[in-house]
C-alpha cells in the first residue's frame, strides 16, 4: 500500500499581519512562531474577530458569560478548568493564552 503523508495538526488559519513578524514555517510544531500580531480568519476576506486565545484570554478577565445574562447574575463566570482532548498541543501556547497574558 501507499504511505500517506502524517497529517500537519499544528497549523492554524489565523494569518500574520502583513509588514510585521512572520512565522517561521519549519517543519511540524515550529510552524508557527508564538506571540505574532494575527489576523482573522485566515483565509477569505479579514475581518475584525478576534482569534480564539483572545476570545479565551477575555473570558478569563471578564468572565463567560454574555452582556444580556449579566443582567440576572451578581457576578460574572469564570471557568474553573479547561479540558483538552487527546490531540497534539503546546502546553507553552495554552499556558500564554489562558494565564499569563
Amino acid at each position: 500500500g501507499q504511505k500517506s503523508d502524517p497529517v500537519d495538526v499544528y497549523r492554524t488559519g489565523a494569518k500574520c499581519v502583513p509588514g510585521e513578524s512572520q512565522d517561521s514555517r519549519s517543519p511540524g510544531i515550529n510552524y508557527h512562531s508564538l506571540g505574532l500580531l494575527r489576523v482573522k480568519p485566515g483565509r477569505g476576506d479579514q475581518t475584525l474577530s478576534m482569534s480564539c486565545s483572545d476570545k479565551m484570554a477575555r473570558w478569563n478577565v471578564l468572565g463567560c458569560q454574555g452582556a444580556l445574562l449579566m443582567h440576572f447574575l451578581y457576578s460574572p463566570l469564570y471557568f474553573s478548568a479547561v479540558v483538552v482532548g487527546k490531540c497534539p498541543y503546546s502546553q507553552e501556547s495554552m499556558k500564554r493564552a489562558l494565564i499569563t497574558r
